[in-house]
């Protein structure tokens, strides 16, 4: 599931909510409404908290796994995704095997982690930049790891939608408001769409978990028995 309107929808929405100004379209050579909404897509999609609001954001369109990526023999590293955000789980794909996450204190106490006659099948990593560093080195250039991760979602230009559902569109444009408000110091104005904005929000933060919800454990009050609910009223 993806967003509803486009790209040039999004700018076009927000150039009217803007009073139609044209100067803003071409400041310096730079089309400032297609910037804020940039701007507004991006920081929705890679905070876990904003402005007032105490829930944590979370988005299940933006959690992924990568492509194959294949180790090198006695190079102790692979190299992370390229739109990771943050990295949730390593599994080796070709021993079918969770790889368990370690400290990278811990990561540099091991005297071995470059010694090649250590090597092996990995079984711990630790990310460090753009890198995730695996323990032991592996052994072999046919090791095939998948990559879970939290993923930035890539800009948006002309016909793209959101990878968010429908439901997000209109904050996501309201939100661009604000930052056009601010950027031209209509603060007044700016932090009266903001208490609108995180009206708006706060009611949508905690859609995604009732997933969780319909899956968890509920104690049962009458007889005090704990039970899988496979839903609401299960």
């Amino acid at each position: 599931m993806a967003g509803t309107w486009t790209f040039a929808e999004f700018v076009s929405y927000l150039k009217l909510q803007m009073g139609t100004r044209t100067d803003i379209e071409n400041y310096n050579g730079v089309n400032l409404y297609q910037t804020w909404i940039n701007m507004a897509y991006i920081r929705l999609t890679t905070r876990n908290r904003f402005f007032a609001i105490k829930t944590n954001f979370t988005f299940p369109q933006l959690e992924t796994v990568s492509t194959t990526i294949t180790t090198t023999d006695g190079t102790p590293y692979i190299s992370v995704p390229s739109d990771c955000m943050v990295v949730r789980a390593c599994y080796d794909f070709t021993n079918s095997r969770h790889i368990d996450q370690v400290p990278w204190r811990e990561y540099l106490r091991y005297t071995d982690r470059f010694d090649s006659s250590s090597e092996g099948e990995p079984n711990e990593w630790v990310r460090a930049g753009d890198n995730i560093y695996l323990h032991p080195t592996p052994d072999t250039s046919s090791e095939s790891i998948y990559v879970y991760y939290r993923k930035i979602p890539a800009v948006l230009t002309g016909t793209d939608t959101t990878v968010l559902d429908t439901a997000w569109d209109e904050p996501i444009l309201q939100l661009a408001l604000i930052i056009g408000k601010t950027w031209l110091k209509e603060y007044p104005e700016a932090e009266q769409m903001k208490k609108e904005w995180l009206d708006n929000v706060s009611g949508m933060m905690g859609i995604y978990i009732q997933e969780e919800l319909a899956s968890a454990k509920t104690v049962i009050p009458e007889s005090n028995a704990l039970i899988e609910t496979g839903g609401y009223g299960k």
